[in-house]
């Protein structure tokens, strides 16, 4: 593989990776974890469901906990409100109310 087609491929490899975050970010805020459909997400990503479980091998979890670090890491006063509940609050709760509140 030349160094050019490499390159082409990684980049289509992030381009897939953040319609996938973005489509589970709009899922999950909508319909929550539990009931979040994964072909859902793949299919509004404009991708495969294999190619999400490339990307994501553990699948829904490992989505939700990327979509959730990428959503706390882009509003940092929401994470630290979001700590402060833990301990009253289920973490998936605190992170499904900051999905649905996201713009």
């Amino acid at each position: 593989m030349t160094t050019q087609v490499r390159v082409l491929v990684q980049e289509r490899a992030i381009i897939t990776r953040r319609r996938l975050l973005s489509s589970a970010r709009r899922e999950f805020g909508r319909c929550g974890y539990e009931t979040a459909n994964l072909d859902t997400i793949a299919a509004r990503a404009k991708c495969s469901k294999g190619a999400l479980y490339y990307h994501f091998p553990k699948g829904k979890e490992a989505l939700f906990e990327a979509v959730a670090e990428q959503a706390l890491s882009k509003k940092p006063q929401l994470a630290a409100l979001g700590s402060q509940l833990l301990g009253d609050l289920d973490a998936r709760i605190v992170v499904e109310h900051v999905l649905r509140n996201w713009d």
